[in-house]
C-alpha cells in the first residue's frame, strides 16, 4: 500500500506472495509512477506492517535568467503539499560559509498540466559571487527535507 504525502488514503501498488518464514518482496508494476514522498505498508488480510516513510530532499533549481535576475523553481510532482508563501533563501559563499543575501516567498507557477511548480525571482547584481538557493526544513516539511540547489557564479 502506498500513501502519497498529503493524501488521506492509500492505494495498492503491487502484489506478492510470501515464501518460507513469511518473507516477501514487491515492486510496483510501474516504478515511474512512484512519487518521491510517500509512506508504504504491506497488508495481509486485516494486518498491516509498520509504515516506512520516504521523505527526500525537495527538488530546487536556481537558474540565472539575465540582468542579475535568478529564478528559483521548486517542483513537487504528484505530492499534495501547498508551498505558497513558504520561504526560500538565496545564499552566497563568503569566507567558507553560506550567508543569506535574500528571502522570498514562493508562488505557484503555471504548469500547463505538468507537475505542480512553485517559484520566485531574486535580483543579485554583484558579479563573481558563488550563489545557491536553499529551501529550509520548515518550508519543505512535511513531505520533504531541506535542500539546496546547485552552485552558480553570479
Amino acid at each position: 500500500m502506498q500513501q502519497i504525502c498529503g493524501y488521506k488514503f492509500a492505494t495498492a501498488i503491487a502484489g506478492t506472495q510470501t515464501r518460507a518464514g513469511g518473507v516477501w518482496d514487491a515492486e510496483p508494476s510501474n516504478p515511474y509512477l512512484v512519487p518521491p514522498s510517500a509512506t508504504y505498508r504491506a497488508r495481509w488480510r486485516n494486518l498491516r506492517s509498520e509504515p516506512v516513510t520516504l521523505r527526500p530532499p525537495i527538488p530546487v533549481y536556481f537558474i540565472p535568467v539575465g540582468r542579475g535576475r535568478w529564478r528559483v523553481s521548486v517542483s513537487i510532482g504528484s505530492v499534495y503539499q501547498d508551498l505558497r508563501e513558504r520561504v526560500v533563501v538565496a545564499q552566497r559563499l563568503a569566507q567558507g560559509r553560506w550567508t543569506t543575501i535574500g528571502r522570498q516567498k514562493l508562488v505557484i507557477q503555471p504548469s500547463g498540466g505538468g507537475p505542480i511548480t512553485y517559484g520566485t525571482t531574486f535580483v543579485i547584481r554583484k558579479q563573481g559571487w558563488t550563489v545557491r538557493a536553499l529551501v529550509p526544513a520548515k518550508s519543505a516539511a512535511p513531505c520533504f527535507r531541506s535542500s539546496v540547489s546547485q552552485k552558480w557564479t553570479s
